[in-house]
């Protein structure tokens, strides 16, 4: 994912909340992070901005979105933190 983003490739990332590992299927809510892009002066992409939605509710302003992100990514940063490297990395 993080490889992808910084190509420039990743355009949304789905969040699902699972209450029954048993039934990936019946999601509790899922969210969308839609990330727009632009291009430099030196023809890179850079992150421009991001679109949270949500299925039952309305789209949040960039900023929202993006202090949701980047706590939903921290948290993921500590959960893996004392977890081996995957094979290869």
């Amino acid at each position: 994912m993080f490889v992808r983003l910084k190509a420039g490739d990743l355009r949304a990332i789905q969040v699902s909340v699972i209450q029954d590992p048993a039934h990936r299927e019946r999601a509790i809510e899922t969210y969308t992070f839609t990330i727009q892009y632009f291009e430099d002066s030196t023809n890179v992409k850079r992150v421009a901005g991001l679109e949270l939605s949500c299925a039952e509710g309305p789209r949040m302003t960039v900023e929202a979105t993006n202090s949701a992100l980047q706590g939903l990514l921290q948290d993921t940063m500590r959960m893996c933190a004392n977890m081996p490297e995957l094979p290869g990395m």
